[in-house]
C-alpha cells in the first residue's frame, strides 16, 4: 500500500501552510479527534492477528475498525446531500492534511466497500454458488474444495480472506500506523490555528 506523504524533513513546514482548506478547523479537528480510536482499534487487532491471534473477534475488529477510519478520508457516496454541501470538500481537506492521494488504497478500498455493503456482498456470494458449503471462519490457507469462507487467514502468507477478497494484513496495518503519526501532528497543529482555517483567508480556500 503507498501513499503521498511528503518527506518528514518537509512534514513541518508543509503543514504550516496548509493552502486551499474550506472546511471549518474545529470541525477538522473533532472528524481527527473520533478517527484516531478507530485507527488504533484497526491497529491493535491487526497486530493481534499477525503475533498470532486468529480469532474471528479478533479479525472483524480489525476489518470493521480499518473500515471506519476509511470512511473519514473516502466517503460513501450515499453521504447525505445536504452535508455534502455545506462541506463539500471534507474528505478533500482532511487527505491533504495527512497526505493522503484521492485514490484510496486498493485493500482498504475492498475492506471498506465489502462491508458498508456486507449484505449485498453475501447475497451476490450465495448466488454464484446457491449449494456449496459455507464456512464463517477457519484459520488455513484454502477451504476445502467447492467451499467459500465468510473469512479465512493464512497465517503463512498473512493474507485475510474476507467475502472472496484478499486483505495483506501486515500492508495495511503499516499503513494505519503511518496514518496515526500523521493524524498525531496535524492535531497539534489544528489546535492551535483551527479558528483561522476554513474562512477564506490566506491559510483558507
Amino acid at each position: 500500500m503507498s501513499d503521498q506523504h511528503p518527506s518528514p524533513d518537509s512534514y513541518d513546514s508543509w503543514v504550516i501552510h496548509w493552502p486551499g482548506i474550506s472546511t471549518p478547523g474545529q470541525l477538522l479537528w473533532l472528524m481527527f479527534t473520533q478517527l484516531t480510536p478507530h485507527v488504533q482499534a484497526a491497529i491493535t487487532a491487526g497486530r493481534r492477528i499477525l503475533d498470532g491471534d486468529y480469532s474471528v473477534e479478533t479479525a472483524s475488529s480489525f476489518l470493521f475498525s480499518a473500515a471506519v477510519a476509511g470512511d473519514f478520508f473516502w466517503p460513501s457516496s450515499r453521504r447525505r446531500s445536504a452535508v455534502s454541501r455545506e462541506f463539500p470538500h471534507r474528505d478533500q481537506d482532511m487527505r491533504h492534511l495527512v497526505g493522503l492521494p484521492n485514490i484510496e488504497p486498493a485493500d482498504l478500498d475492498t475492506i471498506r466497500n465489502d462491508l458498508t455493503h456486507v449484505d449485498e456482498r453475501l447475497e451476490e456470494l450465495y448466488l454464484a454458488d446457491p449449494d456449496g458449503a459455507m464456512v464463517a471462519w477457519g484459520n488455513g490457507a484454502t477451504a476445502p474444495e467447492g467451499t467459500w469462507r465468510y473469512m479465512n487467514y493464512d497465517h503463512t502468507s498473512r493474507v485475510l480472506h474476507s467475502l472472496g477478497r484478499e486483505i495483506h494484513v501486515e500492508e495495511v496495518v503499516e499503513w494505519l500506523e503511518n496514518l496515526r503519526s500523521r493524524i498525531s501532528q496535524v492535531s497539534k497543529h489544528l489546535l492551535i490555528r483551527s479558528p483561522q482555517l476554513g474562512r477564506g483567508d490566506e491559510n483558507g480556500a
